[in-house]
């Protein structure tokens, strides 16, 4: 009898020791999902069809105030968030510090203020959906769960064209949490 429950035992740690290093495995194999960033403007808004990344920078540095004949309003998100690391980085192209000392330098000379931050994704498509010449950015999942008739998703414009985030070759991604 001792020896049965020594086997069982036994087999019964090896089976919890399997289980705990599939778990780690599983945990370690497990990727976070990539999303692309669609760039959304009003739908009103008919003279745009695509926007470069460098117009993205130029709008959220504020140092365009149109575009395509339009007073420009940028919609930025809370800086704790991973889709605003994602933008500040690939468009801006700016570290937290570098772009809060630009702001800092704004201010100081009577420069430009940073764009309007809205903390809710849904908030921000509202706003987007009512302003003409707003322009943001939010997670395409989010935007495509809102199916919010009043924005639309302006493609990058790249070297040859331009690209929707639906599409292969789409740069602007963020890792969701």
């Amino acid at each position: 009898m001792n020896q049965r429950l020594s086997r069982l035992r036994t087999a019964l740690s090896l089976v919890a020791c399997t289980a705990a290093v599939l778990g780690v495995v599983a945990v370690a194999s497990a990727e976070p999902s990539r999303v692309p960033i669609a760039i959304i403007v009003s739908s009103d808004w008919e003279s745009v069809s695509k926007v470069s990344a460098r117009e993205l920078q130029s709008a959220y540095l504020r140092r365009s105030k149109q575009l395509f004949g339009v007073t420009l309003l940028p919609v930025d998100h809370p800086p704790n968030s991973a889709i605003y690391d994602a933008f500040l980085k690939q468009v801006l192209r700016k570290s937290r510090k570098a772009l809060g000392d630009y702001w800092l330098e704004q201010a100081l000379t009577g420069g430009n203020r940073p764009p309007r931050q809205i903390e809710h994704s849904q908030d921000v498509i509202d706003f987007v959906a009512r302003t003409v010449g707003a322009i943001a950015y939010v997670g395409l999942d989010v935007l495509e769960a809102a199916r919010n008739p009043g924005v639309k998703v302006v493609p990058l414009a790249v070297r040859n064209g331009a690209v929707a985030p639906t599409e292969p070759g789409y740069i602007l991604t963020y890792t969701k949490k």
